[in-house]
Protein backbone atom coordinates (compact mmCIF):
# COMPACT_ATOMS: atom_id res chain seq x y z
CA UNK A 1 0.00 0.00 0.00
CA UNK A 2 3.14 2.40 0.14
CA UNK A 3 2.55 2.88 3.49
CA UNK A 4 5.08 1.47 5.38
CA UNK A 5 5.58 2.71 8.84
CA UNK A 6 8.82 2.19 10.27
CA UNK A 7 11.55 1.50 7.16
CA UNK A 8 14.08 -0.41 9.66
CA UNK A 9 16.97 1.78 10.78
CA UNK A 10 20.15 -0.95 10.00
CA UNK A 11 18.68 -0.98 6.21
CA UNK A 12 17.07 1.77 4.69
CA UNK A 13 17.29 4.17 1.99
CA UNK A 14 15.69 7.47 1.26
CA UNK A 15 15.57 9.52 -1.95
CA UNK A 16 18.17 12.49 -0.98
CA UNK A 17 16.21 15.33 -1.90
CA UNK A 18 13.83 14.09 0.71
CA UNK A 19 16.59 14.16 3.40
CA UNK A 20 18.26 17.36 2.51
CA UNK A 21 15.09 18.68 2.82
CA UNK A 22 13.81 17.91 6.36
CA UNK A 23 17.20 17.72 8.09
CA UNK A 24 15.92 20.70 10.58
CA UNK A 25 13.10 19.17 11.79
CA UNK A 26 14.95 15.89 11.99
CA UNK A 27 17.22 17.70 14.28
CA UNK A 28 15.31 19.67 16.18
CA UNK A 29 12.61 17.52 16.72
CA UNK A 30 10.59 18.82 19.98
CA UNK A 31 7.39 17.11 21.55
CA UNK A 32 5.37 19.02 24.56
CA UNK A 33 8.56 20.86 24.35
CA UNK A 34 11.01 18.31 25.20
CA UNK A 35 14.00 17.22 22.74
CA UNK A 36 13.34 13.98 20.80
CA UNK A 37 15.93 11.46 19.60
CA UNK A 38 14.38 8.02 20.09
CA UNK A 39 12.19 7.09 16.96
CA UNK A 40 14.53 8.30 14.15
CA UNK A 41 14.07 5.99 11.52
CA UNK A 42 9.83 5.74 12.62
CA UNK A 43 10.61 9.76 12.03
CA UNK A 44 12.59 9.29 8.48
CA UNK A 45 9.90 7.32 7.31
CA UNK A 46 6.86 9.37 8.39
CA UNK A 47 8.91 12.29 6.50
CA UNK A 48 8.98 10.25 3.90
CA UNK A 49 5.51 9.13 3.38
CA UNK A 50 4.37 12.65 3.68
CA UNK A 51 6.00 13.61 0.53
CA UNK A 52 4.85 10.24 -0.99
CA UNK A 53 5.24 6.29 -0.50
CA UNK A 54 7.26 4.18 1.88
CA UNK A 55 7.41 0.70 0.69
CA UNK A 56 9.09 -2.73 2.01
CA UNK A 57 11.04 -4.75 -0.29
CA UNK A 58 11.03 -8.50 0.80
CA UNK A 59 13.99 -9.42 -1.12
CA UNK A 60 16.42 -7.39 1.11
CA UNK A 61 17.91 -8.55 4.36
CA UNK A 62 19.84 -6.97 6.94
CA UNK A 63 21.75 -8.93 9.08
CA UNK A 64 21.27 -7.05 12.71
CA UNK A 65 22.42 -8.20 16.30
CA UNK A 66 20.18 -9.20 18.33
CA UNK A 67 20.29 -8.50 22.63
CA UNK A 68 21.57 -11.91 24.31
CA UNK A 69 20.39 -10.85 27.81
CA UNK A 70 17.43 -9.98 29.41
CA UNK A 71 18.64 -6.94 30.53
CA UNK A 72 19.51 -5.73 26.95
CA UNK A 73 16.20 -6.98 25.60
CA UNK A 74 14.18 -4.93 28.20
CA UNK A 75 16.45 -1.71 27.86
CA UNK A 76 16.04 -1.97 23.82
CA UNK A 77 12.44 -2.52 24.19
CA UNK A 78 12.09 0.54 26.60
CA UNK A 79 13.92 2.73 24.30
CA UNK A 80 11.86 1.39 21.18
CA UNK A 81 8.30 2.06 22.83
CA UNK A 82 9.76 6.06 24.33
CA UNK A 83 10.31 6.70 20.74
CA UNK A 84 7.17 4.48 19.49
CA UNK A 85 4.63 6.95 21.65
CA UNK A 86 5.64 10.34 19.95
CA UNK A 87 5.68 8.56 16.45
CA UNK A 88 2.11 7.72 17.84
CA UNK A 89 0.93 10.37 17.79
CA UNK A 90 2.42 12.20 14.84
CA UNK A 91 1.29 9.86 12.49
CA UNK A 92 -2.88 10.34 13.86
CA UNK A 93 -1.32 14.02 13.76
CA UNK A 94 0.32 14.50 9.82
CA UNK A 95 -0.71 11.07 8.28
CA UNK A 96 -4.75 11.32 5.80
CA UNK A 97 -7.22 10.29 7.90
CA UNK A 98 -8.22 8.00 5.24
CA UNK A 99 -4.95 6.40 5.13
CA UNK A 100 -3.75 2.32 6.11
CA UNK A 101 -0.99 4.06 8.32
CA UNK A 102 -3.75 6.48 10.23
CA UNK A 103 -6.58 3.41 10.69
CA UNK A 104 -3.48 0.94 11.85
CA UNK A 105 -2.07 3.44 14.51
CA UNK A 106 -5.76 3.49 15.61
CA UNK A 107 -6.87 0.02 16.06
CA UNK A 108 -3.09 -0.32 17.74
CA UNK A 109 -3.37 2.17 20.14
CA UNK A 110 -6.86 0.87 21.49
CA UNK A 111 -5.64 -2.81 21.48
CA UNK A 112 -2.64 -1.57 24.01
CA UNK A 113 -5.01 0.40 26.07
CA UNK A 114 -8.21 -1.67 26.18
CA UNK A 115 -5.81 -5.25 26.31
CA UNK A 116 -5.01 -5.30 29.90
CA UNK A 117 -8.51 -4.52 30.91
CA UNK A 118 -10.15 -7.36 29.26
CA UNK A 119 -8.72 -10.20 30.95
CA UNK A 120 -10.29 -8.57 34.62
CA UNK A 121 -13.35 -7.99 32.93
CA UNK A 122 -13.66 -11.95 32.15
CA UNK A 123 -13.21 -12.50 34.74
CA UNK A 124 -15.33 -11.00 36.98
CA UNK A 125 -18.04 -11.53 34.85
CA UNK A 126 -17.20 -15.55 34.51
CA UNK A 127 -18.72 -17.99 33.37
CA UNK A 128 -20.64 -15.68 31.43
CA UNK A 129 -17.86 -14.39 29.91
CA UNK A 130 -16.69 -17.80 29.20
CA UNK A 131 -17.30 -17.53 25.16
CA UNK A 132 -15.72 -14.66 25.27
CA UNK A 133 -12.79 -15.51 26.82
CA UNK A 134 -12.97 -18.56 24.12
CA UNK A 135 -13.14 -16.28 21.28
CA UNK A 136 -9.60 -14.40 22.98
CA UNK A 137 -7.52 -17.84 23.33
CA UNK A 138 -8.29 -18.71 19.66
CA UNK A 139 -7.76 -15.48 18.39
CA UNK A 140 -4.20 -15.42 19.91
CA UNK A 141 -3.46 -18.94 18.11
CA UNK A 142 -4.54 -18.20 14.71
CA UNK A 143 -3.51 -14.71 14.41
CA UNK A 144 0.46 -15.11 15.26
CA UNK A 145 -0.25 -18.53 12.99
CA UNK A 146 -1.90 -16.27 10.13
CA UNK A 147 0.94 -13.56 10.40
CA UNK A 148 3.99 -15.84 10.32
CA UNK A 149 2.55 -17.18 7.25
CA UNK A 150 4.79 -14.46 5.41
CA UNK A 151 8.15 -16.39 6.72
CA UNK A 152 7.87 -18.65 4.12
CA UNK A 153 7.87 -15.81 1.56
CA UNK A 154 11.50 -14.78 2.45
CA UNK A 155 13.80 -17.40 1.07
CA UNK A 156 17.16 -16.76 1.90
CA UNK A 157 20.10 -19.16 0.45
CA UNK A 158 21.67 -19.69 3.76
CA UNK A 159 18.44 -21.06 5.58
CA UNK A 160 17.23 -24.63 4.92
CA UNK A 161 13.57 -25.49 4.13
CA UNK A 162 13.54 -27.13 7.68
CA UNK A 163 14.91 -24.17 9.19
CA UNK A 164 12.05 -21.87 7.86
CA UNK A 165 9.61 -24.28 9.22
CA UNK A 166 11.19 -23.80 12.72
CA UNK A 167 10.82 -20.35 12.61
CA UNK A 168 7.09 -20.55 11.46
CA UNK A 169 6.51 -23.08 14.88
CA UNK A 170 8.47 -20.79 16.93
CA UNK A 171 6.67 -17.79 15.42
CA UNK A 172 3.95 -17.87 17.98
CA UNK A 173 5.53 -17.94 20.90
CA UNK A 174 7.32 -14.60 19.84
CA UNK A 175 3.89 -13.21 19.81
CA UNK A 176 2.30 -14.57 22.58
CA UNK A 177 5.97 -13.17 24.32
CA UNK A 178 4.80 -9.89 23.12
CA UNK A 179 1.63 -9.70 23.93
CA UNK A 180 2.28 -10.94 27.69
CA UNK A 181 4.89 -9.81 29.05
CA UNK A 182 6.82 -7.28 27.16
CA UNK A 183 3.12 -5.14 26.63
CA UNK A 184 4.13 -3.84 30.36
CA UNK A 185 7.30 -2.47 28.89
CA UNK A 186 5.26 -0.83 26.60
CA UNK A 187 3.19 0.79 29.68
CA UNK A 188 6.76 1.74 31.55
CA UNK A 189 8.02 3.33 28.15
CA UNK A 190 4.97 5.36 28.18
CA UNK A 191 4.91 6.80 31.36
CA UNK A 192 8.96 7.84 31.15
CA UNK A 193 8.76 9.25 27.30
CA UNK A 194 10.59 12.01 28.17
CA UNK A 195 13.74 9.69 28.84
CA UNK A 196 15.08 10.15 25.51
CA UNK A 197 18.61 8.79 26.42
CA UNK A 198 19.99 5.95 24.24
CA UNK A 199 19.54 3.29 27.32
CA UNK A 200 21.68 0.66 25.06
CA UNK A 201 24.89 0.58 23.76
CA UNK A 202 26.13 3.34 25.94
CA UNK A 203 29.51 1.41 26.54
CA UNK A 204 29.73 -0.47 23.19
CA UNK A 205 27.55 -2.75 21.45
CA UNK A 206 26.28 -5.46 23.89
CA UNK A 207 26.53 -8.24 22.28
CA UNK A 208 29.38 -10.97 21.36
CA UNK A 209 30.28 -12.62 17.78
CA UNK A 210 32.23 -15.83 18.07
CA UNK A 211 34.72 -15.50 20.49
CA UNK A 212 34.90 -11.76 20.65
CA UNK A 213 33.11 -8.59 22.19
CA UNK A 214 31.72 -6.26 19.14
CA UNK A 215 32.46 -2.73 20.39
Amino acid sequence: MGDTLTNRGPFALYRAWIIREIVPAYINETFLGHPIKLGDDAALTLFARARGRAVQQASAFAFATHPELYSHHFRQWTRWMRGSITRDCWRLRYLPVWSYGWWYTVVKTYTFLVGPAAPVLMAMAYPYSRRDLEYVVLGLILWPALTSLRILQIRRSDETWWFRVGLLLIHPTAVLWTSLVMRWIRFYGLATFLRQGWVTRIRGVEVELGSGTLQ
